[in-house]
């Protein structure tokens, strides 16, 4: 493959890619209750409710905290408080939080791709994040992300073996204290961006690239 179908194939790819994905922010859920959230800090706290932006949305926690009851997922209101959450926030005011640093899974009907999210670890720094990708109930791609400190976000994406999934899980562990107003391996997640894939007639746009390509080495 010479240097210009190498071109005509990425560009179709982009264009494959970029026409089906989605990016979902969190601003649209009220975040109305005010929760301390230690020595002092207060944020003001919602819940991702079922069915959010075509998701189910769950935490493995087994009792309310911070705000968001058992089996939830928090979403926070910035507040310019001395924590990683606040660095959490990348677009709008509001981002993802997993009450007491439990697991959570995302998932849906339809099959989507996990391309990537900012991340922020709320207290620790060196905080373990692990990806779960799942089809059908069974594990079809595993990955680990080890983020810095808590007071800026990183963009995760890029992970092998998280496409055609029906369940997305993200864990977290480890790491040490650096924010001293509290503690926990909970971390802020925003701009969670997911590709879905859309049945074309035809070859669509990577198999019309290839029959081209085919055609003129024939002549």
């Amino acid at each position: 493959m010479n240097i210009r179908e190498r071109g005509a194939v990425f560009g179709a790819l982009a264009l494959s890619t970029a026409a089906h994905a989605g990016v979902i922010g969190f601003d649209e859920i009220p975040a109305t209750t005010l929760t301390e959230w230690g020595d002092g800090v207060f944020a003001s706290v919602g819940t991702v409710t079922a069915g959010y932006a075509g998701f189910t949305w769950y935490g493995t926690q087994s009792q309310s905290s911070e705000g968001a009851p058992a089996h939830s997922v928090g979403v926070f209101r910035t507040g310019g408080f001395a924590n990683g959450y606040s660095a959490g926030v990348t677009s709008g005011d509001q981002a993802l939080f997993n009450a007491w640093g439990a697991e959570i899974r995302i998932s849906r009907t339809e099959r989507f791709s996990f391309a990537g999210a900012w991340f922020t670890a709320a207290w620790n720094a060196g905080l373990t994040l692990s990806f779960t990708g799942l089809r059908g109930g069974v594990q079809v791609g595993a990955a680990s992300v080890t983020l810095g400190t808590p007071d800026a976000a990183t963009w995760v994406g890029g992970l092998e073996g998280m496409a055609d999934l029906d369940e997305l899980r993200i864990a977290s562990s480890g790491g040490s204290l650096f924010w001293t107003a509290g503690g926990g391996t909970s971390f802020a997640m925003d701009d969670f961006t997911f590709g879905s894939p859309v049945p074309v007639p035809g070859p669509g746009p990577l198999g019309l690239v290839a029959l081209a390509i085919a055609r003129r080495r024939r002549r």
